[in-house]
């Protein structure tokens, strides 16, 4: 009898110390996310837009009030198309400062404890 009290007792323990265990890997949504230092991000950021190559642009002007810009990058496989110069979320923070033949501009801000912008040139890669 107290053989099986003994083992009824390491069972609970055991299931007690797992649930612990579990609880205390899940996220908690109410917690912040670790800070990244500026670099970090920075560096995170042109990682994101160097997978990308500009491949070309058009700009099609219906009035002199109305002009429409599609880009067009890719990436080993896959094309983007982006559309009057408005930022897919694949590309989010990034928005398009300057656009020529030659190169696109890119800027994306930093969080506020960071004081910074990243500005990023990518180059027209043609085939």
């Amino acid at each position: 009898m107290i053989k099986h009290i003994v083992i009824l007792l390491s069972m609970i323990l055991l299931i007690l110390i797992c649930t612990k265990i579990v609880r205390s890997t899940e996220k908690n949504p109410f917690l912040f996310p670790p800070v990244l230092s500026c670099d970090e991000l920075k560096d995170k950021l042109i990682v994101q837009l160097n997978l990308w190559q500009y491949r070309g642009y058009v700009k099609l002007c219906r009035t002199k009030q109305q002009q429409t810009t599609t880009v067009w990058l890719s990436s080993q496989q896959d094309w983007l198309t982006i559309n009057d110069l408005l930022t897919p979320t694949l590309l989010m923070p990034w928005l398009i400062t300057s656009i020529s033949s030659t190169q696109i501009t890119w800027q994306a801000s930093l969080p506020s404890y960071c004081h910074s912008q990243v500005i990023f040139n990518m180059k027209f890669v043609g085939k």
